[in-house]
């Protein structure tokens, strides 16, 4: 999509903004910066699957659930979206393109 943007094929494409002062990505030497002032939310939801027959699923699955609370209570979640870019806090007050109806 770099390549694509750099030869003026296409105008824009979606991606995270990474955490640095111009929220740029740069890409095979391309720098990729975004539409000051609008943000999109994708939907989406991360899995893990757990196998149901083998013979240590239903343990596995356990420990899963306590880890994920463990992490989501200390915070470290939360944190990781935020040191990766997926929750930006200098964009909290961009236009949202495609608000949820939720």
């Amino acid at each position: 999509m770099a390549r694509m943007i750099n030869a003026g094929r296409v105008d824009v494409t979606l991606s995270p903004f990474e955490m640095n002062p111009a929220k740029a990505i740069v890409v095979e030497g391309i720098h990729l910066v975004p539409i000051e002032g609008i943000k999109i939310a994708i939907a989406g939801s991360r899995h893990w699957p757990v196998s149901k027959i083998h013979p240590l699923g239903d343990e596995f699955y356990t420990a899963l659930v306590k880890g994920i609370e463990q992490l989501r209570r200390a915070g470290i979640i939360e944190r990781a979206y935020r040191e990766c870019g997926f929750f930006h806090p200098e964009l909290a007050e961009w236009k949202l393109l495609n608000p949820s109806s939720n």
